[in-house]
């Protein structure tokens, strides 16, 4: 899925889905702009982006394989649930997400 994007930053960064049909990274989960997934570029605004919503996320670190991921409302990928995160996905690898689908995007 290919959005325009609205900012600058490097990948993976959560993006979350903008009214205007743009992204944006997360930088608070809330009902209106939430999460829909990860870049899977490099790139500032106003250019493109390629957005995962579902499957294979590279280029993270530090993670347990098989343990649950989930999002902070920083969009901060953590292992560790509390209150105020998301489940998003599950780590197949140290540097691997399997992204659930969390949104209505792709239905």
């Amino acid at each position: 899925m290919i959005h325009e994007y609205n900012g600058s930053f490097s990948i993976p960064r959560s993006v979350k889905l903008l009214s205007d049909g743009r992204v944006a990274t997360v930088n608070a989960i809330s009902t209106s702009e939430a999460f829909v997934g990860f870049s899977t570029a490099s790139t500032g605004a106003p250019n493109s982006v390629n957005v995962t919503i579902h499957g294979i996320v590279n280029g993270f670190s530090g993670l347990t394989s098989g343990s649950l991921v989930h999002l902070t409302t920083a969009g901060v990928v953590t292992q560790t649930k509390s209150t105020t995160t998301i489940k998003i996905g599950i780590a197949t690898s140290t540097t691997q997400i399997f992204l659930f689908s969390t949104s209505a995007i792709d239905t």
